[in-house]
C-alpha cells in the first residue's frame, strides 16, 4: 500500500540488481505505467496503487521520493516532448501524501498520452527522451 509510516521510508532489504533510487523509480514507473495503459479511476484505480507501491519498492523509494521524482518526470516528459509547461495542467499536491503520489502517477501516464499524440512520435523514443533528460 502507498502510504502510511512504512511507505514514508525506504524500504530495508538487498538492492535491487539494476540499481535503486529516484532514477530507478523513474524507469521503472514509466515503463509500469505503459504496461497499465490510461489509470482513471474506472480504469484501474487498484492496479495503479499495486503497480505504484511495488515499483516504490523496487527501486527503494519511499513516498516522498516517489513524489519528487514524479514532479521531475513532468518537466522532463514536456521537455523531451516539446510542450510548453505554462499551457500545460499542473497536478495538485500536498494534502495527502499517498493521494498525490497517486494522482502524480496518474497524470504522468496521462502527459505521456498526450505527448504521444501531440508530437506522433511512439511511447518509447518519448519515455528515453525523458529520462535521458531527467539523468542530464
Amino acid at each position: 500500500m502507498v502510504g502510511g509510516d512504512r511507505a514514508q521510508r525506504a524500504p530495508a532489504g538487498a538492492a535491487p540488481r539494476q540499481g535503486s533510487g529516484p532514477a530507478r523509480f523513474a524507469e521503472i514507473a514509466l515503463t509500469g505505467l505503459a504496461a497499465l495503459g490510461p489509470v482513471g479511476p474506472a480504469f484501474g484505480g487498484l492496479a495503479l496503487e499495486l503497480g505504484l507501491s511495488a515499483w516504490m519498492r523496487l527501486a527503494g523509494v519511499g513516498t516522498e521520493e516517489a513524489r519528487d521524482t514524479l514532479s521531475a518526470l513532468r518537466a522532463a516528459l514536456l521537455g523531451a516532448a516539446g510542450l510548453d509547461p505554462r499551457t500545460e495542467p499542473v497536478p495538485l499536491v500536498g494534502r495527502d501524501p499517498k493521494g498525490d503520489t497517486l494522482a502524480l502517477a496518474a497524470y504522468v501516464e496521462d502527459l505521456c498520452g498526450r505527448a504521444v499524440r501531440v508530437t506522433g512520435t511512439d511511447r518509447a523514443t518519448l519515455v528515453a527522451g525523458a529520462l535521458e533528460r531527467l539523468g542530464s
